[in-house]
């Protein structure tokens, strides 16, 4: 397993599944998933001997963060959005534009659900750092 060292003082531990783009994709312990955008990469640990899987076609190859991220919003899973500032937003991508997001902020262990959603939120693409999925709320934060 590596430790990625994100901006925001995200670590994100896991073994690094692709590199797509300006994207990684990271399978953390428990089955979870993180997408990472590479630039809010600062440091990778324990990277050693690793061997990160590249794009396989040219199509994946050209693709990036903004279309994995559009993936995760059609499959309506329920992620932790980390921001460039540590902050996090518990929700559901909606909506995945050409610079922003759409998240519906609801609770980590709700589904998205008319009456669970809190509120709507515009995220700057350049602002995420991470996206994961069936993250570990409880512990999650801006070190798990």
């Amino acid at each position: 397993p590596v430790v990625l060292h994100c901006a925001g003082g995200l670590r994100i531990r896991g073994r690094l599944a692709r590199l797509v783009g300006d994207a990684l994709v990271v399978a953390e312990d428990g089955g979870r998933e993180a997408l990472v955008a590479v630039p809010a990469v600062l440091a990778v640990t324990g990277a050693g001997g690793s061997r990160v899987e590249p794009a396989r076609d040219g199509a994946e190859s050209r693709i990036g963060f903004r279309h994995l991220a559009r993936g995760v919003a059609r499959d309506r899973s329920v992620v932790r959005v980390h921001l460039v500032d540590g902050s996090v937003l518990d929700g559901t991508l909606d909506r995945i534009g050409a610079d922003v997001v759409e998240l519906a902020i609801h609770p980590a262990g709700e589904a998205r659900r008319r009456g669970a959603v809190r509120e709507s939120a515009l995220v700057a693409l350049a602002a995420i750092v991470a996206v994961r999925r069936d993250a570990d709320f409880d512990g999650g934060g801006a070190n798990g």
